[in-house]
């Protein structure tokens, strides 16, 4: 079985973003995330830190989480260069770009990510980033997502922009030619859209859906979002991704 379903399951699951600008504010967040039930976050280093000191701003953030709870983070910096960003506790790794190049049959810079994932030594969940806002646009999704599925633990999509969904037919285009392989989506879903894509994905990275005027995790919005995944039969909150 892959590794995320042996340590996530099938049901959809929702990993809050927390930036980490503000970090009374992070902290906060990563709060409020545990205490609606979240099975973990990915923390995203918005403010440009260094590896050593990123990494003990996520160990601050995450104090009094759960024993089990999933820590991911997203550096913003090369995929090779991310797995500096990683320790023992940190479980996931996301990247915007995983370097996979659908019009080529070798992989040279996909390859060269992985090497640099061996030589960390790191073992948790890597989500790469396939046909991703502000990415170079991907002439074949099908193609991109077949390939990343060699190289990545979770194909890991969004839509054009922060904010913007993707279009349903790119991830049936993609999850087509995956199968079973775990598909996530990391850009504008909300409770009034989420629906739609629950046949095809089963992760959910949300910032803009669930944040309030505030920069705050909205409680009632989260909420909103796991009910959709919980009661396939309750009704779509009307509230858009902002």
């Amino acid at each position: 079985m892959n590794k995320y379903f042996q340590r996530f399951g099938k049901t959809p699951i929702i990993l809050p973003v927390v930036g980490i600008q503000d970090i009374e504010r992070a902290k906060a967040n990563a709060d409020t995330a545990v205490e609606q039930g979240c099975p973990g976050i990915f923390v995203i280093n918005n403010a440009g830190l260094p590896p050593a000191q990123f990494v003990r701003l996520v160990r601050w953030i995450t104090t009094g989480a759960p024993p089990g709870w999933f820590i991911g983070v997203n550096p913003l910096v090369s995929a090779a260069r991310s797995f500096d960003y990683v320790s023992p506790e940190i479980e996931g790794l996301w990247t915007d770009d995983a370097n996979i190049d659908e019009r080529r049959v070798d992989q040279p810079d996909a390859d060269a990510v992985a090497d640099a994932r061996a030589k960390r030594g790191w073992t948790g969940l890597y989500f790469g980033g396939v046909a991703f806002k502000y990415r170079r646009e991907v002439t074949d999704v099908r193609t991109a997502a077949r390939i990343a599925a060699k190289y990545v633990d979770v194909v890991t999509t969004s839509g054009p922009g922060t904010g913007h969904p993707p279009e349903v037919s790119k991830l049936r285009a993609m999850k087509s030619t995956i199968g079973a392989f775990p598909l996530a989506v990391a850009s504008g879903v909300s409770s009034s859209n989420i629906k739609q894509f629950l046949p095809q994905a089963q992760c959910y990275l949300i910032a803009t859906g669930i944040r309030g005027g505030d920069g705050l995790i909205d409680s009632d919005r989260l909420s909103a979002i796991q009910r959709q995944i919980r009661d396939p039969h309750s009704r779509p909150v009307r509230r858009s991704a902002i």
